[in-house]
């Protein structure tokens, strides 16, 4: 009989699914963003270092101790000066070379950084990822698309997320040169892309762009890809530590060491961060719980009232109080299962195809 009754009543019944079903459907959604916004080490390797073996950077201080995804350093040994590298003067800056006589490795140099671009009356900045992408060792950062990757730093590759943006796809893009003079690139190709912590770049770019019309910040410095046969370990990783470098190791994401293995101070900041994910996750599915709860009471008791004359009609043919509680429960139970269910698979499905068909979603 509820299942009729839903069927012969229908505006009612929507009416009813309506204020159970969209809040469930809001908070699935949101509850299925956030989780796949929480991407575990394993699953960040191809944006953090490519097919390389590690991405390391310049922690710029003396000798360091990490956490296994390089999110967390401090200075260790009270903030001893890094051990020097044979050959290269103390203190220098870090290149490719210097890089390679360390890790025994092939180096490429990769940056995050932002360009400003002229759109018709607008100049906004907008976030690039610097890499020869014809190397190997980036592949997982970026893909391409169409067309082809840089090979002159006159040459640029503009993402789909920066199509969205109102960048163009083909012919010349203007960026502020040397001096604020505007400079012209070729737009060369289309790809896909993320950086480090997982952002869209709009553009991809070769590290010799003239940094003239680049804005660094400390997130944008310099990074290396190592690309070697061995893999880097965690011992690999603590030895480079000492030489002040940042190592986001392939292994050590695979198979990140106990935090028993962990600098003291370090391990304190990894694990909350790992159980602040987690207490999101239930905060947000209590949250769900209540509010549905609380709208699923007022929405029946409007299907209740709505009936008063169907009830009062069988009570009249000697219908007892519990068999009307009984068919009010059940109209309760048919409607508030189907517009829950219906509602959380339609949160899950929309959140993943905004994620894949519109690209600013992966950013949120």
């Amino acid at each position: 009989m509820p299942r009729r009754d839903a069927r012969r009543y229908k505006w009612r019944s929507a009416l009813i699914v309506a204020m159970v079903g969209l809040p469930v459907l809001l908070l699935t959604s949101g509850i299925t963003l956030l989780a796949t916004s929480d991407i575990s080490m394993a699953e960040s390797i191809p944006y953090v270092m490519g097919s390389a073996q590690a991405r390391i950077s310049d922690n710029g201080g003396g000798r360091m101790a990490q956490s296994p995804d390089g999110r967390s350093s401090r200075s260790t040994q009270g903030g001893a000066p890094a051990l020097a590298v044979p050959g290269f003067a103390v203190g220098s800056a870090w290149t490719t070379d210097k890089v390679q006589k360390v890790t025994d490795g092939r180096v490429i140099q990769t940056s995050n950084a932002t360009m400003r671009v002229t759109l018709g009356d607008r100049r906004p900045f907008m976030p690039v990822l610097r890499i020869d992408a014809r190397d190997p060792l980036a592949r997982g950062m970026t893909d391409l698309v169409s067309g082809r990757w840089a090979s002159t730093p006159s040459e640029i590759v503009v993402t789909e997320a920066g199509i969205t943006k109102g960048l163009p796809s083909g012919g010349t893009l203007t960026i502020a040169g040397p001096g604020g003079k505007s400079r012209r690139l070729t737009v060369v190709g289309v790809a896909t892309g993320l950086t480090e912590y997982g952002q869209l770049p709009f553009l991809v770019a070769l590290p010799a762009l003239d940094t003239a019309g680049l804005d660094q910040t400390e997130s944008g410095a310099p990074a290396f890809l190592v690309g070697r046969t061995a893999p880097l370990t965690w011992s690999d990783v603590r030895r480079m530590n000492n030489y002040g470098l940042l190592v986001q190791s392939r292994q050590v994401f695979l198979n990140p060491p106990p935090v028993t293995e962990l600098d003291s101070k370090v391990a304190q900041t990894v694990v909350p961060y790992q159980n602040g994910n987690d207490l999101v996750l239930l905060i947000a599915a209590i949250g769900l719980f209540i509010e549905t709860t609380l709208l699923a009471g007022p929405a029946f008791a409007v299907s209740a009232a709505r009936q008063r004359r169907s009830l009062a009609l069988a009570a009249s043919n000697g219908a007892e109080a519990r068999q009307l509680r009984r068919y009010v429960l059940g109209q309760a139970v048919v409607l508030g299962f189907v517009s829950a269910a219906v509602t959380v698979v339609a949160g899950v499905l929309l959140t993943f195809a905004g994620l894949t068909w519109w690209p600013p979603l992966r950013d949120v």
